[in-house]
C-alpha cells in the first residue's frame, strides 16, 4: 500500500510538472496571404562555347547558307557544317569563329548546268561582339574569309577534275551576300524575343516535402559580357522571388528587360496550408493525421485533437505560430481544453501535448537552399537565410524573408 501511494504521488508530480512554452516572436494575423515583392539580384554568369554554339544551332549537318532557290543566281551555292565549329578570342570581345563546311555548287554558264562542284572549306568569321545590355548590343565589323581543306572538283566522265581556279572568283562574288545573311541571323538570334525562348526553357519549380518551390516569373538582363578561352562570362541581373506553397500557379513567361542590380538578397515567401500543418503536428505528437484539425480566427489558431486519450476524448488548443531566435518556426499555446478524459489521465495527457508541441519546430533553410541541387544551374555559395515576418490567415501560415549569398549560373 505504501509503494502504491508513493507511485501515485510520483505520478501526480510527474504529470503536473510544468513545461514552459517555447519563447520567440509571435505571428500576427492577416486577412489575406501577402505576396512578396521581387527584387533584382546579381548572378555571376558563364556559358561554355559548346552551349553557345548549340543555342545558335551551329551543329554538324546545319546549313549555313543556301542560294539554290534564289532567282537569277548563276552560281547557286550551299554551305553545310561537317564538324564542330571552333572559337578563338584574339582580344577583348574580338572573336574568330571557324566553321568547317562542305561546299556544293551547280553553276550555270549561258543557261547550261555544268554539273555538281564539291569541296571542303573552313569559313572564318572575324567580328566584334559589343554588348552593353539586352537592348544595346550588336555584332560589328564582321569580316568573312575562307580557306580550302579539299579543293573544288567536279567529275567529268567519272574522273575528278579540280576547278578551284573557276570557283574562287564565283565565291568571292558571293561573299558579301553570305556575310550579310550570317550577320543578320546572328543579330536576330540575339534579339530579346528570341533570347526569351532560351530562359523559358529552364524549369522554374520543383517539389519538396513541404510543398512546391518555384521562382516567380523573372525579368533578366545581361551585362559585362567577356569572351575568354573556353566560355563567355558576365553578370546576370535577375528580378524574381522564391515561393513555397501548395498552390499551383500558371507561370508567366520570363522576359529580357534592362535592369540594374540592387544586391544579392533574394526575397522568399512560404505559405503552409493548415492541412500540411496538421500533418506536421500529427507527426510531432505521433498520432494519425485524421486525429488533427486546424483552423483560425483573428485572435488565434485552433488545434483540435480527437481520440488522443480514448475514443471519445477531444482536446482543443489555442496556439499561435512562433519565430524562434535560431530562425526555426514553432507554435506557442495559450489554453488547452480537454473533454472526455478522466481526471487521472488529464495531467499526463496535457504533458504529452506540451512536450510534443515543445519539440514541434522546423526550419525552411534546407528547402529554400535545395535549388543548389536542381537542373537550373543556379547555385548559392555562402548562403544565409533571414526571416523578416511571420503571420497567419484563415487558411495558412505565412513567412517572408530573404536568402542571400553569392549567386552563380553556369551552363
Amino acid at each position: 500500500m505504501r509503494y502504491t501511494l508513493i507511485l501515485f504521488i510520483g505520478f501526480l508530480i510527474f504529470s503536473c510538472k510544468r513545461i514552459e512554452p517555447l519563447q520567440g516572436t509571435v505571428a500576427t494575423y492577416s486577412t489575406n496571404s501577402v505576396k512578396v515583392q521581387p527584387k533584382t539580384i546579381l548572378v555571376d554568369f558563364s556559358l561554355s562555347y559548346d552551349s553557345l554554339l548549340t543555342y545558335f544551332g551551329l551543329e554538324k549537318g546545319r546549313s549555313l547558307y543556301n542560294s539554290e532557290k534564289q532567282a537569277g543566281i548563276d552560281f547557286p551555292l550551299r554551305l553545310d557544317l561537317i564538324a564542330k565549329p571552333q572559337i578563338n578570342v584574339r582580344k577583348a570581345n574580338n572573336v574568330l569563329l571557324k566553321l568547317p563546311v562542305e561546299v556544293q555548287a551547280k553553276p550555270n554558264i549561258a543557261g547550261i548546268n555544268t554539273g555538281l562542284i564539291q569541296a571542303k572549306s573552313t569559313i572564318q568569321l572575324d567580328f566584334k561582339w559589343l554588348w552593353k545590355d539586352i537592348n544595346h548590343h550588336q555584332v560589328d565589323d564582321l569580316q568573312i574569309g575562307y580557306s580550302w581543306t579539299a579543293k573544288p572538283e567536279m567529275r567529268v566522265l567519272g574522273f575528278p577534275v579540280q576547278v578551284h581556279g573557276i570557283v574562287d572568283p564565283l565565291i568571292q562574288k558571293n561573299l558579301p551576300d553570305i556575310q550579310t545573311k550570317i550577320e543578320k541571323q546572328v543579330n536576330q538570334r540575339l534579339s530579346p524575343n528570341n533570347l526569351g525562348n532560351l530562359i523559358n526553357r529552364m524549369p522554374m519549380n520543383y517539389p519538396t516535402e513541404l510543398g512546391e518551390i518555384r521562382l516567380t516569373s523573372a525579368d533578366v538582363d545581361l551585362k559585362d559580357l567577356i569572351f575568354d578561352d573556353k566560355k563567355i562570362t558576365g553578370k546576370l541581373h535577375v528580378r524574381t522571388a522564391l515561393s513555397l506553397s501548395d498552390e499551383m500557379e500558371n507561370p508567366k513567361p520570363n522576359r529580357w528587360v534592362e535592369l540594374q542590380s540592387t544586391g544579392n538578397k533574394l526575397p522568399f515567401q512560404v505559405d503552409y496550408s493548415f492541412g500540411r500543418l496538421a500533418k506536421m503536428i500529427s507527426a510531432s505528437l505521433k498520432i494519425k493525421e485524421n486525429q488533427v484539425n486546424v483552423w483560425a480566427d483573428s485572435t488565434s489558431m485552433q488545434v483540435k485533437l480527437v481520440g488522443l486519450a480514448g475514443s471519445n476524448s477531444s482536446i482543443q488548443l489555442r496556439v499561435k505560430p512562433l519565430l524562434l531566435a535560431d530562425g526555426r518556426i514553432s507554435v506557442a499555446w495559450s489554453t488547452i481544453e480537454m473533454n472526455g478524459i478522466s481526471f487521472l489521465m488529464r495531467g499526463i495527457t496535457k504533458r504529452r501535448i506540451k512536450k510534443g508541441l515543445g519539440m514541434f519546430a522546423w526550419s525552411i533553410d534546407p528547402y529554400l537552399n535545395r535549388f543548389n541541387q536542381n537542373a537550373w544551374g543556379l547555385k548559392l555559395v555562402d548562403g544565409k537565410l533571414a526571416i523578416s515576418s511571420l503571420y497567419y490567415t484563415m487558411n495558412s501560415v505565412g513567412i517572408h524573408g530573404e536568402v542571400g549569398g553569392n549567386w552563380e549560373l553556369k551552363k
